[in-house]
């Protein structure tokens, strides 16, 4: 069972590891890469953007602390700004969910057009994979990585150590 001062000093871990990650989702850039095919040619670039559109995932980032565990929850669509989106055929992305996306980035496109570029995105992510997923060929795209330290591991050990020895004085010194 932890004391009140360890529960504490892992908290406030566990809230700057959710600062972190809120801060890269929405401000890391991560690459990427756009494909156009045009007369039956495809043509690759490179860019960076940032993973943040709706809001959505950045809100869900949360910790949760029990005697045992410290956990920190995201939803699901965090590992598809890791890994990317691999082509299948059975591809879990959908044309509502590109419709979503495209209003959450402030896409305009005119009304009857909505349906016949969202069915496009969705068939090229389906066919080549996520822009994400091209860039990185299914290898982690760096959106989480450097968010712990070693100097915040460092930091937090010598205040969990401190708070140890404080809780270990207290026992004894109460009998």
């Amino acid at each position: 069972m932890l004391t009140l001062g360890q529960e504490v000093v892992i908290s406030n871990f566990a809230k700057e590891l959710v600062k972190g990650i809120k801060d890269v989702i929405k401000n890391r850039p991560i690459e990427r890469v756009k494909i156009r095919i045009r007369g039956g040619m495809i043509s690759r670039t490179r860019f960076k953007a940032p993973v943040y559109s709706s809001g959505e995932l950045y809100r869900s980032i949360k910790y949760v602390l029990t005697d045992t565990n410290l956990s920190i929850y995201a939803n699901d669509y965090i590992y598809d700004l890791v890994w990317g989106v691999p082509p299948n055929k059975d591809n879990k992305v959908s044309d509502s969910t590109i419709k979503k996306w495209m209003s959450d980035k402030g896409i305009e496109v005119e009304k009857e057009d909505e349906d016949t570029i969202a069915s496009l995105i969705t068939r090229k992510i389906r066919d080549y994979g996520s822009s994400i997923y091209l860039a990185h060929q299914g290898k982690n795209s760096g959106l989480l990585e450097n968010i712990i330290s070693d100097n915040l591991i460092s930091d937090y050990n010598s205040k969990f150590t401190k708070q140890l020895g404080e809780d270990f004085k207290a026992a004894f010194m109460n009998g």
